[in-house]
């Protein structure tokens, strides 16, 4: 009975993503969504293996934004405004996905104390059985 309960809650925040995604961001800018929950961030996790932090305020991640592939790549804003992030990263990836860490909760479970940084994203958990 527990997997019932879970599917909704993953179907909703699929939704939610792909409803924040589509929606456009102020002047065509590819908008950043905010890391919400540990359920929101398995459901990334099922779509790409690695994870890039970088912030508008750093010099150097501009590189690693480019270069990356935003079909296996996670990107994460570290301690970044949603704007600045958001203007950023539309820059350099317009066809990625974005996760705004402004508090560093995802830093800090990754082990990132600086950017431009590059991790290995883990197996992402499937559903309860």
């Amino acid at each position: 009975m527990r997997t019932a309960s879970k599917r909704p809650q993953t179907l909703l925040i699929l939704l939610a993503l792909y409803l924040v995604a589509m929606t456009p961001a102020p002047s065509g800018a590819t908008r950043c969504i905010s890391f919400t929950s540990e359920a929101q961030l398995q459901v990334l996790l099922q779509r790409f293996d690695t994870l890039y932090f970088f912030a508008s305020w750093c010099p150097f991640c501009s590189k690693g934004l480019q270069e990356a592939d935003p079909t296996r790549t996670l990107f994460v804003a570290f301690r970044d405004g949603a704007e600045a992030a958001s203007t950023c990263f539309s820059r350099y990836q317009p066809n990625g996905t974005c996760l705004l860490d402004p508090d560093g909760i995802l830093a800090k479970r990754f082990a990132i104390e600086e950017v431009p940084a590059l991790r290995q994203a883990p197996p992402a958990r499937g559903p309860s059985k």
